[in-house]
């Protein structure tokens, strides 16, 4: 049997094989978000109610890795301020574009322990940019049937490096 045919299929699975493993980084100092990482920083929103509640403009705000599974992770997202303090469980994906830049994808899902906040809502989508050590991104929330509408950004630096 002719070696050539042999090594064709080989070699194209190994091509597939290196070109999937270069999607993200391979190495625990070249991973974008590790375990135990965290980033912290400020979110900000704006706010529209039919009752006019008051939602304050601007958080302190940590995100910390707890979990990854490939390009999927779980985290904890606190955000805090004079007299509100609350974390946030979430879900997300660290993608990569076309131009290979990074961007993550998350949305809160559940709240961890009793947070101290008259109000608070779940399924929050959130994304942002990764670039110079810092996630930079936004986030909106609607409730058509009840007029509620919120939105902001987020500016979070590396703080574990």
């Amino acid at each position: 049997m002719n070696r050539s045919l042999l090594l064709k299929p080989i070699l194209a699975l190994l091509a597939i094989a290196l070109f999937a493993g270069a999607e993200l980084p391979t190495s625990a100092e070249e991973d974008l978000l590790p375990v135990d990482s965290q980033w912290k920083g400020t979110l900000t929103q704006r706010a529209k109610t039919p009752d006019n509640i008051f939602f304050p403009p601007e958080f302190d705000a940590t995100l910390t890795i707890v979990k990854r599974e490939g390009n999927d992770f779980e985290a904890e997202l606190r955000e805090h301020t004079e007299g509100l303090d609350i974390t946030f469980l979430v879900r997300g994906k660290l993608l990569r574009g076309a131009d290979k830049s990074y961007s993550i994808d998350f949305k809160s899902y559940d709240v961890k322990a009793l947070p101290n906040a008259a109000i608070y809502y779940l399924n929050v989508p959130y994304t942002a940019r990764i670039s110079e050590g810092g996630l930079k991104g936004t986030w909106s929330y609607e409730q058509k049937d009840s007029g509620v509408a919120l939105a902001g950004e987020f500016k979070l630096k590396r703080a574990d490096d």
